[in-house]
């Protein structure tokens, strides 16, 4: 690599551009480089601000034209609305959510012990069902001693090792939201195939369509997160999505 700051930059540009890098953007990366402590925070530096570079995003060269890009932007005003953020984890792995939450206290219906046949309890096995001792109970009446919206349970258990989500829920800050797929009407083992729009049991089929939830594909090329921005927006809510892994169809 060249000896000082000008050839080391024309070395990398050779590299990562095939020498197409414009003598103006060398220069703006030799002036802003060029205040660095040392030689590989210079070069890190360099690096970084070349792959900003049309040159780098293109493979002929680039010509500027001297038009001027800049555009009036309209900031609306704040909100008085209080600040809320919808922090979306997608699981791509397995997550076995009936150990997860699992039914606690249920009546009429001994949900907790149908849980645990299901789970495999016989008189020779406990199976693989968590035992009360081992689940953290949270209430569903929490705020409002009528809650129980319809179902048999006034409590559910938390699996022991998410106390954090315990917390959360006992603080008002978490809610769970259970038997919500993607199923356009109720169906069973024999007709499900025929009468469900999506693939059940594709895992890569039901990560696309948990991310669009557009069941009848009325908002092709969309995805549930970038549609709710919309509405928030176009309702004057300030509004803004990210994602820390790449593009995601959720927020398109």
């Amino acid at each position: 690599m060249g000896e000082n700051l000008s050839q080391k930059i024309a070395d990398l540009a050779l590299l990562l551009t095939a020498g197409r890098l414009s003598g103006q953007n060398q220069a703006t990366i030799e002036q802003t480089c060029g205040t660095e402590s040392n030689e590989a925070s210079i070069l890190r530096c360099a690096q970084q601000l070349i792959i900003t570079t049309a040159e780098f995003h293109t493979t002929n060269r680039v010509e500027r034209n001297g038009e001027d890009r800049s555009a009036e932007t309209s900031v609306s005003d704040a909100s008085n609305e209080p600040y809320k953020a919808i922090v979306y984890f997608y699981l791509g792995g397995g997550l076995d959510s009936y150990n997860m939450l699992v039914p606690y206290t249920c009546s009429p219906i001994d949900v907790y012990e149908k849980y645990r046949t299901v789970r495999g309890k016989n008189d020779l096995s406990e199976g693989i069902g968590l035992p009360k001792t081992r689940l953290l109970e949270i209430t569903t009446n929490v705020g409002d001693p009528s809650n129980h919206l319809g179902q048999p349970c006034s409590s559910f258990g938390i699996h022991e090792n998410l106390p954090t989500i315990k917390t959360l829920y006992d603080q008002r800050q978490v809610n769970f939201i259970a038997n919500a797929g993607l199923l356009a009407k109720s169906v069973d083992v024999s007709n499900y195939n025929d009468e469900t729009p999506v693939q059940l049991f594709a895992h890569n089929a039901m990560t696309m369509e948990a991310a669009r939830e557009d069941l009848a594909d009325k908002y092709s090329g969309t995805g549930v997160g970038g549609r709710m921005s919309d509405v928030f927006s176009q309702s004057g809510l300030p509004t803004n999505t990210f994602s820390i892994d790449g593009q995601q169809i959720l927020l398109t």
